[in-house]
């Protein structure tokens, strides 16, 4: 079987398996890929965006500025299927405010005011799943979410939330911030950490 197909077929797989519709991920992937590689969005020449003298001290430092090879992982692509995978596993406002028990309006409400992370996406607003438990947010979120930065991508959003951090510990390993308020951690604690990214 051809390399690219067996691809597809572990895409499949996984896509099934996460309850994730195929075409939903395929239209949000083709959504992220144009609006992360737009020409005014890619940058293949670093130094170009610098002047002379910061280059040099960059390069001084160690920072390797020369345009990227293809051979080399495209962080472009990288992200648009990380973006495509967060907007594919989400929830629409009917969806979220059946799961919450409140109006449409109060969802809507709640994405405006930052209280649930919530993406735009064209006219409409999508709710990641992996910020509910039973019911609800997960304990502490929307405290978390007011102190992320309202600019930052959803991209960095997710990383900062679910990547680990040495700075929490469940069971004395290093715990992703939702896993740590998952586990009943202080939300403060998280919250300090998003207010510096």
């Amino acid at each position: 079987m051809p390399r690219s197909a067996v691809a597809r077929s572990q895409l499949a797989v996984v896509l099934d398996d996460a309850g994730i519709d195929e075409d939903r991920f395929a239209r949000a992937a083709a959504r992220a890929i144009e609006e992360l590689r737009a020409p005014e969005a890619r940058i293949d020449d670093p130094a170009s965006q610098l002047s002379g003298g910061d280059v040099e001290r960059l390069r001084v430092g160690g920072l390797d500025l020369a345009p990227r090879r293809r051979r080399e992982p495209d962080p472009v692509g990288d992200a648009a299927a990380r973006y495509a995978a967060i907007l594919a596993d989400s929830e629409d406002v009917g969806a979220v405010a059946q799961r919450l028990g409140v109006t449409r309006a109060r969802v809507r409400q709640r994405a405006s005011e930052r209280t649930l992370l919530a993406i735009r996406e064209g006219d409409e607003w999508r709710f990641p799943r992996a910020q509910f438990a039973d019911g609800a947010p997960v304990r502490g979120l929307p405290a978390v979410s007011l102190a992320l930065p309202a600019d930052l991508h959803p991209v960095a959003v997710w990383s900062f939330l679910n990547d680990p951090s040495p700075d929490l510990t469940v069971d004395d390993r290093p715990s992703s911030p939702l896993d740590w308020l998952r586990s009943g951690g202080s939300p403060e604690a998280v919250a300090a950490m998003a207010r510096e990214l």
